[in-house]
C-alpha cells in the first residue's frame, strides 16, 4: 500500500521542493501525535522564515504563529482565515509538503474543501490524514473529487512521508 500511496503523491505533485513538513490540523492533540511520530522517523518539521511567520500572524494568535498550526488558535474562526493559514505555510521555503491531520470539527466538509483548495493553489505537495472513520466519508469524497492524496491511518501517512521526502530537490 505504501508504494501506491507514494505513487499517488509523486504523480500529483512531483518531487518536493524541500524535505520540510508543514502540519495543519483542527486538533492540537492530533498535532502532538503527528510531531512525535515525525520525530521517531527523523523527519524534518519545516522551520518558518520570518516572512512566513509574519503572514501566519495575520491569522493566528501570536503565541501560535509557527509550524505546526493548530487551527483552533486562529484569530478569526471564518473559512477565509483557513485559506490564509494554508497560504502562509505554502509560501514557506522550507515546506516541501503540507500534511493535514483531520479530526472532526464544526463545518467539517467546508473546512476540508477550504484547506484542500488553498493547499492546491499554493503549489506544494499535499497529504491528508483522514482519521474519523465514517464521519469523514464526505471529506474523503471531496478530496477524491479534487484529486488530493489522502490516507486513513497515521502509520500510512508516516510511511508516505518517509518515502516521499528523500525525493526533495536540491536545486
Amino acid at each position: 500500500d505504501g508504494m501506491l500511496q507514494l505513487a499517488a503523491v509523486l504523480e500529483r505533485f512531483g518531487r518536493p521542493v524541500s524535505a520540510g513538513i508543514g502540519i495543519i490540523s483542527p486538533s492540537g492533540g492530533a498535532i502532538g501525535i503527528a510531531v512525535d511520530r515525525l520525530g521517531d522517523l527523523d523527519l524534518h518539521l519545516a522551520v518558518l522564515d520570518d516572512g512566513s511567520q509574519a503572514r501566519l500572524r495575520r491569522h493566528m494568535n501570536a503565541t501560535h504563529a509557527f509550524n505546526p498550526v493548530d487551527l483552533g488558535n486562529r484569530i478569526r474562526s471564518d473559512l477565509d482565515s483557513i485559506s490564509g493559514v494554508v497560504e502562509a505555510l505554502s509560501m514557506a521555503p522550507d515546506v516541501g509538503i503540507l500534511f493535514f491531520v483531520l479530526t472532526t470539527s464544526p463545518n467539517f466538509e467546508q473546512v476540508v474543501r477550504q484547506m484542500a483548495d488553498a493547499a492546491l493553489a499554493g503549489g506544494k505537495a499535499v497529504l491528508f490524514l483522514v482519521t474519523p472513520g465514517p464521519a469523514a466519508d464526505g471529506c474523503r469524497a471531496i478530496l477524491s473529487e479534487l484529486n488530493v492524496p489522502y490516507v486513513n491511518r497515521m502509520d500510512d501517512a508516516m510511511r508516505v512521508l518517509k518515502l516521499y521526502l528523500p525525493f526533495a530537490r536540491d536545486d
